[in-house]
């Protein structure tokens, strides 16, 4: 059981990157926030934030999601 916890922790963690360091810098390039950084300037600093749906499209449509 540990081991699957430890497992999607390790998925969580990559999935929380949007499509990784590449990705990322091409919306700061772009002058764009990703939506993680979008919804931190929205909700107060220290406030909670429950994401829900982070595995939704996981592992579907090829990587393009």
């Amino acid at each position: 059981m540990r081991r699957l916890v430890e497992e999607l922790h390790g998925l969580e963690q990559k999935l929380r990157l949007g499509g990784g360091p590449v990705k990322i810098e091409k919306q700061h390039r772009e002058g764009k926030w990703t939506a993680r950084e979008r919804i931190s300037k929205l909700i107060d600093p220290g406030a909670l934030f429950l994401e829900i749906g982070l595995l939704i499209a996981y592992d579907r449509y090829d990587g393009q999601a």
